[in-house]
């Protein structure tokens, strides 16, 4: 008996209307993710932080595809600094139609915990923007489509969430 009342419960809980949008498939918002799809290479400019007080330059590739049936955008990442690889990351991008915010999951091999919560985001004309907020402040991600074939990425942090710091940015072409 309590097995059918569970089986029913989760039955009503997959008819609310945000859920049975998802259940047909990929919404717009979803394929506006489309639109990073592809191989990506360019020049980063890593600005003067603690962590790296003179800053750098820095050759940085992204590899963006769609993935569990439409509904997530996933990257890889990669920064070489001369012949070494300084960083590698992924990324899982995604739509969230209860709150109407696209949502970001990042793991890099900067190690630490990763987000207790994804980062929350909305379309800004062509920029996609995410903020993540944790215990050391703010972090932004900014995603910003300059052309079909060049794309822009800048990443600034915050302690009040109020004034920010540039922590990198890059451009980058369409490889293919």
């Amino acid at each position: 008996m309590f097995q059918e009342r569970r089986e029913l419960t989760e039955r009503r809980e997959l008819t609310r209307p945000s859920e049975r949008a998802e259940l047909a498939g990929p919404t717009d918002h979803h394929r506006r993710l489309e639109t990073f799809v592809g191989s990506w290479r360019g020049e980063e400019l890593l600005h003067p932080t603690r962590a790296l007080p003179r800053g750098d330059v820095a050759l940085g590739d992204f590899d963006y595809r769609m993935g569990v049936a439409g509904f997530f955008l996933i990257s890889r990442y990669q920064r070489r600094c001369g012949d070494s690889l300084a960083r590698s990351g992924h990324g899982v991008y995604g739509w969230d139609p209860a709150r109407g915010r696209y949502t970001m999951h990042w793991f890099d091999s900067m190690g630490g915990l990763a987000p207790q919560s994804p980062s929350h985001g909305t379309w800004d004309g062509d920029s996609l923007v995410f903020l993540q907020k944790s215990p050391r402040g703010f972090t932004r991600y900014i995603h910003t489509l300059e052309t079909r074939d060049r794309y822009r990425y800048r990443v600034d942090s915050s302690r009040d969430g109020e004034r920010w710091s540039p922590i990198m940015e890059g451009r980058y072409a369409r490889e293919g």
